[in-house]
C-alpha cells in the first residue's frame, strides 16, 4: 500500500543516521530491519513524516525486543620471558581475556589473543613493571563481543531510553485533529495499520465467522507476536522458523524483592538533558572526505576553512557543541591555541600533541558531565575512546549526519512556503467571492 518514494524514505531514514540503542544508548549494529507494512495519505502525508514514523517504530521494536550489549576488544599479542609466563596467564584470564595455548622460543613466551579494552588498558605498565622492561605488548582494534557484565555496565551509565528526546519510543497518533503520544507498550494495540501479524486463535473464529454468516469485532486487540499463516509461511522461507512468544509472558512487569507492585519497565526518575559534545579530528576529515582531500592538495588552508564551514552550518541545524581539532605537533615551540569560528570551536595542538592526544584527553574530562562523541576513523583511537564512555563516529558517518541535517532543513523550509502558499490561496480565494464594493 506503501509508494516506492516513501519505502525509499523509510530507508534514508533508518540508513542515514547513527541508530542508537536502548540499554545504553550506545551505537546500534548487527540488525536487519524489514519493512513490513505501511500506510499514507494523499493530503496530509508529508515528506518529514515517514522519518518519525521510521525511528519510532524501530525504537518501539528495540524495546520489545532483547537487546545484547557490546564492548570493544583489542587483539593483542604479548611477548614476555618464560619465568613471567605463570603470572601473566593468570593476569589474562583475571581480566576476561581469549587466547591461544603460548609459544615457547629462547626461553621468551608469546602469547596471542583478544581481551577487553576496559580491562586491557594499563597492563602493558604492570607487564614492564614485573618483566623489569623485558616484556613487549602489540595491540590492534579487535572489534566488539558480548559485553562481560551488561548489567553492572548499563545501570552505571544509567541511560533511559524513555526519556531521550531525539530517539523516541513512543508513537505521534492523530486524534480528533490533535496529535497524541502513545507509548511504545500501547501502539500495538491502537495502531491503524495491520502488518499481519494476528493471533492463531482470532484467525480461526475469523474463519468460523465468515462461514457461519457471523459478524465479528474488527477492533478485537491482537497478539504481535503470532502470525497469519500464510505471511508466516513466507517469512519462515526467507529467514528460517520463528519461535513464537507468549506476549504476556513477554511484557510481564519486573519485580523487586519485596515489591508486589513494581511499575512496567520500573527505571531511574527522568536525567536532567546533558551537554552535547561532537569532538572533531580535522585533518582525520580532510584526507577521509573526497572532495577536501582534493581541495588539500592544491591549498591545505583553503580545505581547513571548507570543513570549519559544513560543521559550523551542521552546529546551527543541530544541538552538538561542535570542538575541531588540528595537529600541529610538528611546529618547533608551537604552544595550544584556541579561537572561535562562528559558533564553533577550534583547537591547534601544541609542539609534541597529536590531535588524538588532545581529545582523548578532552573526552575524559567532558563525559563525566556530558554526552561526548569522537568524529575519527582512526581505528585505535576509536576503541580507546569507547572504552572512555564516550561515542565514536567515522568520518564517512559524520558527512551522512550533515548531509541528512541539510536535507532536512531543507523539506522543513519547503514545507513552510507550502503553507504559506495554501495560506496565500485561501486569501485570494475568499476575496475573489466578494463584491468591488466590498474589495
Amino acid at each position: 500500500m506503501l509508494s516506492g518514494q516513501y519505502q525509499r524514505a523509510v530507508i534514508q531514514a533508518l540508513s542515514g543516521r547513527r541508530n542508537k540503542g536502548v540499554l545504553t544508548g550506545s551505537e546500534l549494529t548487527d540488525l536487519k530491519i524489514t519493512l513490513v507494512a505501511g500506510r499514507s495519505h494523499i493530503k496530509h502525508t508529508e515528506g518529514g513524516d515517514f522519518r518519525q514514523a521510521s525511528i519510532r517504530a524501530l525504537r518501539q521494536g528495540l524495546m520489545m525486543a532483547e537487546n545484547i550489549l557490546l564492548e570493544p576488544f583489542y587483539d593483542f599479542e604479548i611477548r614476555l620471558p618464560q619465568n613471567n609466563l605463570g603470572r601473566a596467564l593468570g593476569d589474562l584470564s583475571d581480566m576476561g581475556a581469549e587466547f591461544s595455548p603460548p609459544e615457547i622460543k629462547n626461553e621468551t613466551a608469546v602469547i596471542k589473543g583478544r581481551a577487553p579494552v576496559a580491562a586491557f588498558d594499563g597492563y602493558q605498565e604492570t607487564l614492564t613493571a614485573y618483566t623489569k622492561g623485558e616484556a613487549a605488548v602489540f595491540t590492534s582494534a579487535g572489534g566488539f563481543y558480548p559485553c562481560r557484565n551488561p548489567e553492572t555496565v548499563t545501570e552505571e551509565i544509567g541511560y533511559d531510553p524513555e526519556t531521550d528526546r531525539r530517539n523516541p519510543s513512543s508513537s505521534v497518533f492523530c486524534e480528533k485533529g490533535s496529535a497524541v503520544l502513545v507509548p511504545w507498550n500501547e501502539v500495538r494495540s491502537l495502531m491503524h495499520v495491520q502488518s499481519g501479524w494476528t493471533a492463531p486463535g482470532e484467525k480461526r473464529q475469523e474463519e468460523q465467522a465468515a462461514g457461519s454468516g457471523r459478524k465479528t469485532d474488527k477492533n478485537r486487540k491482537t497478539d504481535p507476536f503470532a502470525s497469519d499463516k500464510e505471511l508466516m509461511e513466507i517469512f519462515e522461507r526467507t529467514y528460517g522458523a520463528v519461535e513464537r512468544k507468549n506476549f504476556n509472558e513477554a511484557f510481564k512487569p519486573k519485580r523487586t524483592a519485596g515489591d508486589t507492585a513494581a511499575p512496567f519497565r520500573q527505571r531511574k526518575p527522568p536525567a536532567q538533558p546533558k551537554d552535547r559534545y561532537l569532538l572533531v579530528d580535522g585533518y582525520n576529515m580532510i584526507y577521509a572526505w573526497e572532495e577536501l582531500r582534493t581541495l588539500a592538495a592544491e591549498d591545505v588552508k583553503a580545505s581547513r576553512d571548507r570543513l570549519l564551514d559544513i560543521l559550523s552550518n551542521y552546529a546551527a541545524l543541530g544541538d552538538y557543541i561542535i570542538i575541531c581539532v588540528f595537529d600541529a605537533y610538528r611546529v618547533p615551540g608551537g604552544t595550544e591555541h584556541t579561537y572561535r569560528y562562528h559558533n564553533i570551536d577550534v583547537v591547534f595542538t601544541k609542539e609534541a600533541e597529536t590531535a588524538d592526544q588532545y581529545i582523548e584527553k578532552t573526552a575524559h574530562r567532558l563525559v563525566k558531565n556530558a554526552e561526548v562523541t569522537v568524529a575519527t576513523s582512526d581505528g585505535i583511537e576509536q576503541i580507546i575512546i569507547f572504552g572512555a564512555g564516550a561515542r565514536r563516529m567515522p568520518a564517512t558517518e559524520l558527512k551522512a549526519a550533515v548531509a541528512l541535517a541539510v536535507q532536512e532543513a531543507k523539506e522543513t523550509l519547503e514545507g513552510r512556503r507550502e503553507s504559506e502558499k495554501g495560506i496565500g490561496s485561501s486569501f485570494g480565494e475568499i476575496l475573489g467571492s466578494t463584491s468591488e464594493q466590498d474589495r
